[in-house]
This record gives C-alpha cells, structure tokens and sequence, in this order.
C-alpha cells in the first residue's frame, strides 16, 4: 500500500487503490424484484440518470469515490474540482433529491427513497464501465456499507475521502450558504453541524482526510494522479 503524505493530507490510515472487500459480500440485494417497489425504484433512477446528464466516457477499470464529512466541510467543493479532471460523474444527493421530490421535507421515508435510488444508480453506472463519485454525508458505516457491497460486487476500486474544516471555518460557511440562493437547496445549517457532529466515529475502514481549510490544489494533484493509475491500470 503507498501513503499519501502531503499536506493537507492526513494518514487515516491511507490511501487505497485495491478493491474493497467487505466481510459480507455476496451480490447486491435486488429490491424486491418484479414487484410494485422495485417498478417505483427503477423509476426513480431513471429519474436520477436523466438528471446526471451527459455521461462521461466509459473505461474498463472504473472507480468509486466515495465522499464523506459533515455539512460546510467542503465535499462537494472538492468533489467538483475533482471532476474537472477525471472521466467521472458526481451523483450528489443534494442536487438530486429534488428530481424525486419537488418540494422536498428530509423526511426518513424520503431520504430511505432517495439513497436506495442513488445506490442502485451507482450500481448501474459501475456496471456500464461509468467511474462514479458519490457526494453525500456517509457519515456512518452503516450507510456506507452498501457502497461497500456495490464495490466488491462489480469489482471496483473504492477509494474513500474524508474532508474536514475547523469549526470557525464551517460556521463561516454555512453561514454564507444560509445567505445565498445558489445554495437554496443545502438546508444544513450550523445546528445541523452541531447535531451531526456529536454523533461522528472514526472510520476504521481505509480513507484519505482532506483539510479543505488549506490549499486543496495539491490534494487534487495528488489525488487525480492516483486514481489515473488506477483507471490505467489492466491489472497486469
């Protein structure tokens, strides 16, 4: 394993190129297949892939790029900066949900409904070749075991992101959110932040930590090199 050791990196314990392969695997469970749900599912990412747009090209060895952090830590940010440089498309529930739900309410049922469709898209995408980046809280193992499935199932290289931010710098930037249209759609607020931090576990599992606080232009460096090898890669 090699270790990214540039700031703002952090060794957590580090970066990862092999396929994950959670201890509990088998295929992805088909949701209720040939029933009523499943037939509303399937609509529903059909919803979601439309949303996406235009495709990136697709590759034999795609990726998963699985973002996480707390609300203000700059995930979506980095992510979209990362996309401008590699072949991948972001499915970001934030953007997404409201291709579901027109007037959204965060309810669990809702958020049940749009992350089984966001990981069935995922799923899809993979499958076609698509290498994907998932932006989302994915604050618990719990909601990141299933992209833990999808990548061992199709065989995918998965690479999980941390960011982090000082709290005086979150603040600041919920804040500025809270006040801006262009953000009209992140309700987080800093008692969202508040409420979710108290509940945050350290990963255990293999992952980068990206301080978005500093210059993120040589993570993105970093990161764009290591996952192009990966994408390169003809395991040979």
């Amino acid at each position: 394993m090699r270790y990214l050791n540039r700031s703002p990196f952090i060794l957590a314990p580090g970066f990862s190129g092999l396929p994950f392969t959670p201890t509990r695997l088998g295929q992805i469970k088909p949701p209720l297949e040939e029933s009523g749900i499943a037939m509303i599912v399937q609509q529903d990412v059909g919803h979601l892939r439309t949303a996406l747009g235009t495709l990136p090209p697709r590759v034999i060895n795609p990726v998963l790029i699985v973002m996480t952090g707390l609300p203000g830590t700059g995930k979506s940010t980095f992510a979209r900066l990362l996309a401008k440089r590699l072949p991948l498309v972001i499915v970001e529930t934030d953007s997404l949900r409201t291709s579901l739900v027109l007037h959204p309410h965060y309810t669990r049922g809702e958020n049940s409904r749009l992350f089984t469709a966001c990981h069935k898209l995922i799923f899809e995408l993979l499958d076609d070749g698509i290498s994907v980046l998932f932006d989302a809280t994915n604050l618990s193992k719990k909601n990141r075991s299933p992209l833990y499935e999808i990548a061992g199932t199709t065989n995918t290289k998965l690479i999980l992101v941390r960011t982090t931010a000082p709290q005086h710098v979150v603040y600041a930037r919920l804040y500025n959110r809270s006040h801006s249209q262009i953000h009209a759609q992140q309700l987080a607020d800093w008692n969202v932040y508040r409420r979710m931090r108290s509940g945050v576990k350290p990963i255990s599992e293999n992952h980068v930590i990206v301080n978005t606080s500093k210059d993120i232009e040589s993570a993105l460096e970093i990161m764009v090199d290591k996952i192009s090898r990966l994408l390169e890669d003809d395991g040979s």
